[in-house]
């Protein structure tokens, strides 16, 4: 998800991520695109600079497949965008005509 820098997310509390548990703390972040749905990975490896190195897949701490839904418009560059609803707090990728929701709540 990085162009340079690999992509990393910290939780300050302990959380479920796409209806999973995650403990606090920082992780890197990649995914895996498919026509219907993104993997999504949290791995234990931080601090990586170049993103397009591969992951040590062995430090992957969680792995959830999300649904791949239409945006509500064309998105030109790559962006990650929080919302918020009743329940959760939602992590959106969005790009082109693509928007893949991962909610997040406090556990």
């Amino acid at each position: 998800m990085g162009a340079n820098a690999a992509t990393e997310i910290t939780f300050s509390k302990n959380i479920t991520f796409a209806g999973k548990p995650v403990n606090a703390g920082s992780y890197r972040m990649y995914a895996v695109p498919g026509p219907t749905s993104f993997q999504i990975s949290l791995n234990s490896e931080v601090g990586v600079y170049f993103g397009v190195n591969e992951p040590d897949y062995t430090k992957d701490v969680l792995k959830v497949d999300v649904p791949v839904s239409a945006a509500p418009g064309e998105t030109e560059k790559f962006v990650i965008q929080f919302s918020d609803d009743s329940a959760s707090v939602n992590m959106d990728f969005v790009w082109d005509k693509i928007l893949v929701r991962v909610p997040i709540t406090i556990q």
